[in-house]
């Protein structure tokens, strides 16, 4: 492995290579599409280490099941974009030890958050026996997840999306919505946060990006976001987030959100 082919060790990218990250659209603080310009934390972040690594990239615009599908049952799977090469890497996914099957990774960047939402006139109960869970196939939030923080007694309903398991909540045809989210969520605006399975650590060490097995990109975006950090840059671009994640927030819902630390203190 030479010094300069950043971790490849063979079919190395050359200089002129350009590295493709795929984003969601959100809208969070780290995705969102404002003015038809797509904006927020990934966007920066990677121009910040990409600069910092002398790697020409770029945020692409993409459908999440382009880069993580689920079979029958609800367990991950590459999906056909980042299999197939359409882009190189996908950003702002929670790292899990299940994911490493299948995926190569990054270091974490901000902490992955996980709660059931309700809606908003419903009790916080303290078990979920009997109660019916929506969960949204390739996230993280899946009925293992919360398997392993002690519920067993629940009801398993699938959603195809977000939206669609809040309309579940929101029409009560599901009790609760298990959620794995970004700060500055917009779609959970106006649902009430459960207090039972919301440690996101137990399935998650955090938030960061996805590559095929053979990809070189996380030997060179690891080094280069160490150096990033040492600099001050990371807790900077943090800083800058934070206030422009609430900012986005206010924009897309009229409400002003709770704060949340955005990045790792």
């Amino acid at each position: 492995m030479g010094a300069s082919d950043g971790g490849c060790q063979r079919s190395c990218p050359g200089d002129d290579k350009v590295w493709l990250f795929a984003s969601g659209d959100g809208p969070n603080f780290a995705e969102y599409v404002k003015d038809s310009v797509l904006k927020g934390f990934n966007v920066d972040i990677v121009e910040k280490v990409c600069g910092i690594a002398g790697k020409k990239c770029k945020v692409v615009l993409d459908e999440y099941s382009e880069c993580v599908v689920s079979n029958s049952a609800g367990n991950n799977r590459p999906g056909r974009g980042l299999s197939a090469g359409w882009f190189d890497a996908c950003i702002s996914w929670g790292l899990t030890t299940y994911r490493n099957n299948f995926f190569n990774v990054t270091k974490p960047f901000y902490p992955s958050l996980l709660g059931i939402f309700a809606h908003p006139d419903s009790p916080d109960f303290n078990s979920l026996d009997g109660k019916k869970i929506a969960f949204v196939k390739g996230w993280y939030s899946s009925p293992d997840c919360l398997k392993s923080q002690g519920e067993t007694g629940f009801v398993t309903m699938w959603a195809t999306d977000a939206a669609a398991a809040r309309t579940m909540v929101m029409d009560r045809t599901a009790d609760g919505f298990y959620y794995s989210y970004n700060p500055y969520d917009t779609f959970i605006d106006g649902l009430k946060k459960l207090s039972v399975a919301s440690d996101a650590t137990v399935c998650a060490s955090g938030t960061g990006i996805l590559v095929k097995k053979d990809s070189p990109l996380p030997i060179w975006w690891n080094k280069a976001f160490k150096n990033f950090q040492a600099s001050g840059g990371y807790r900077a671009l943090c800083a800058k987030h934070q206030v422009e994640g609430r900012q986005m927030y206010e924009y897309f819902t009229g409400n002003s959100p709770d704060y949340i630390d955005v990045c790792f203190t």
